[in-house]
């Protein structure tokens, strides 16, 4: 799972599935020879062999900007149009750049950081994050994800106090 070239795919481990509340981190490092694909997180998996594959990315580029979309039924909706965050380390085509990504999940809504920063928040209204997880590697992205943890809270999350 660590390095992959080519066509632009989802990686994943079919037993692991994370729904509700849970969070990925994973410190991706980008190579010097690598196009300036997309790569980043696929959760909210299902049917991921199939013809009706469902998939949600946060995902960022080589610039350095970000974006989330819905794969469904062969097409791509986007959630959030590609921006520029400050906050991602951009590859210069010269050295290893590695940035720290983690995404929270609420029923609520996502959060992407990276670096320990926010750089994307999605509302979830009428988008399910519950599924397979995994990667999602862009065509001709050369990368390596030295880590992948994924925490789930097993217990409801307690009411906000006021």
């Amino acid at each position: 799972m660590a390095h992959h070239h080519g066509a632009g795919r989802v990686l994943f481990e079919p037993r692991y599935f994370s729904e509700g509340v849970f969070t990925l981190e994973s410190q991706i490092f980008h190579f010097p020879n690598s196009s300036s694909g997309e790569y980043g997180f696929m959760v909210g998996g299902v049917d991921l062999e199939g013809v009706g594959a469902r998939y949600v990315v946060f995902a960022a580029r080589g610039d350095g900007s970000v974006a989330a979309w819905e794969h469904r039924g062969g097409q791509d909706r986007m959630l959030a149009d590609w921006h520029r965050a400050e906050a991602v380390h951009p590859a210069d085509g010269k050295e290893v750049i590695g940035n720290l990504f983690r995404l929270s999940v609420t029923p609520k809504e996502a959060v992407l950081k990276a670096n320990g920063l926010d750089v994307l928040v999605l509302p979830l209204a009428g988008v399910s994050l519950d599924g397979q997880f995994g990667f999602r590697v862009g065509r001709g992205v050369n990368l390596h994800a030295s880590t992948l943890n994924v925490t789930s809270r097993l217990a409801p999350v307690p009411a906000p106090r006021n």
